[in-house]
């Protein structure tokens, strides 16, 4: 993804960065990003999310720059809301779900349920409930 936006944007250097937050910073189960316009896109998330929830969150903020880059909107942010990241985030853990079967058992969800569940847990954050699956 960071080639493919590298060339969209004629900026080589553009760079996604994952940052962890403070170890004694609150845990909340998803993570956040900053885009700086033709630089970067910085994702910062808690370091002590199990790995099958950062995979989670992961592919909902590169959710939000495939909205904002690749899809070239005029109004990205409207038209990108959350369900466009959750489901550009689905599609993604969908494509490598399979890989992690073989390779990794303990970052894979065992149906595109779970995967789907997954998503809808992380936005009961919003409603100020603080689950995992």
């Amino acid at each position: 993804m960071e080639s493919c936006i590298q060339k969209k944007l004629g900026q080589p250097l553009f760079r996604i960065i994952l940052q962890k937050l403070p170890e004694d910073a609150p845990r909340m189960e998803v993570g956040t990003a900053k885009y700086n316009i033709n630089r970067c896109f910085t994702i910062y998330y808690h370091p002590g999310m199990e790995k099958k929830e950062l995979r989670i969150c992961l592919a909902h903020e590169l959710g939000h720059l495939f909205c904002a880059v690749l899809l070239d909107k005029d109004n990205s942010k409207k038209f990108c809301s959350e369900p466009v990241s959750t489901v550009f985030g689905i599609f993604a853990i969908l494509d490598k779900n399979d890989f992690y079967t073989n390779k990794t058992k303990s970052f894979c969800h065992p149906s595109p349920e779970a995967i789907v569940d997954s998503f809808c847990l992380m936005n009961n954050h919003k409603k100020g409930i603080y689950n995992r699956s």
